[in-house]
């Protein structure tokens, strides 16, 4: 299944939509598993549009633990690092982000 340009992948050099085609062989494995060993955590388990690379996770924890950072400031952060016009936000929600942020205490 393909999702044209419309997989987000969220990354420390900013966030990008990309295009995306699981693998559909007989034998293959869940579109979760298929992202997480490609080294993307999926935004969700059912239907994933959205992911996030172990290097921003890593690079978040890093910095969540050493100033304290909250995921709005670094989301913002990422947000003007792909677009620091202002003029063309990332299609992704930071509803979502927030709110999956949240859960995780």
């Amino acid at each position: 299944m393909a999702f044209d340009d419309n997989f987000v992948v969220i990354d420390s050099e900013g966030i990008h939509c990309v295009s995306l085609d699981y693998c559909g062989c007989q034998q293959s494995l869940s579109p979760v598993v298929q992202l997480l060993r490609a080294r993307l955590f999926p935004s969700t388990t059912i239907n994933p549009k959205t992911a996030a690379t172990f290097r921003v996770l890593g690079a978040f924890q890093m910095l969540s633990f050493t100033t304290k950072s909250s995921v709005y400031e670094f989301y913002k952060a990422l947000e003007r690092q792909t677009d620091n016009t202002g003029t063309n936000p990332p299609p992704v929600s930071l509803f979502i982000i927030i709110k999956s942020a949240n859960t995780e205490s």
